[in-house]
């Protein structure tokens, strides 16, 4: 299969409602958390062994362990975001409250994936997986605007997710490398510090 067919092939996967593609991603997902476990480095080699999947079978899904990580960013801030938008759209706690819920439950997931993500947020590599945080983060941002506080004048929602954003996931990748020694509520402490007041805020 040629490079642009199989890309495809992937791009279909992931909006397959197919219940054997969700199964087969669960399976190679499994193999993460279990190779973690064991202080294994994530290697394609090791996913496919521990899942018990084949290469093949592996690289249709998948083009390499960044782009894994990618899919599990997604799935994380998808599921954060929501619950983030459902306590700020009904008030159930305040603004400030939520951000910080949120933050919490982001710093936790990259904690419990540390060996993956130190491994793909490597300073010396390109990371696809980094974007695709990066990425979700400013849509998130975006997705809670209504709910926040008035910004400055002259302030801009998406300017200031453009350099929020990759400020934050930074942070945390620093964090998983092990740059930063600090518990996850001292990472979120500090992402909360830069992230401006009014962005925490109720609207």
């Amino acid at each position: 299969m040629e490079p642009t067919a199989l890309a495809s092939a992937r791009h279909a996967m992931s909006a397959s409602a197919d219940v054997r593609v969700g199964r087969t991603r669960e399976v190679i997902i499994g193999a993460i958390s279990s190779l973690e476990a064991d202080g294994v480095p994530l290697t394609v080699s090791s996913l496919v062994r521990r899942a018990g999947v084949s290469r093949s079978v592996f690289y249709t899904h998948f083009s390499g362990v960044d782009d894994l990580a990618g899919f599990l960013l997604r799935k994380a801030f998808d599921q954060i975001g929501v619950e983030d938008l459902e306590a700020r759209s009904t008030r159930a706690v305040t603004g400030a409250a939520s951000a910080r819920r949120a933050l919490t439950r982001l710093a936790e997931h990259f904690d419990e994936h540390r060996l993956l993500y130190a491994g793909v947020f490597s300073a010396s590599v390109a990371s696809g997986a980094f974007a695709v945080a990066v990425d979700a983060f400013k849509s998130q941002g975006r997705l809670v605007s209504p709910y926040v506080g008035t910004p400055p004048p002259g302030i801009d929602i998406d300017a200031a997710m453009e350099f929020i954003a990759p400020g934050a996931i930074g942070l945390l990748a620093a964090w998983v490398r092990g740059e930063l020694v600090m518990t996850p509520e001292r990472i979120v402490d500090h992402i909360m510090i830069f992230i401006p007041e009014w962005l925490a805020a109720e609207g």
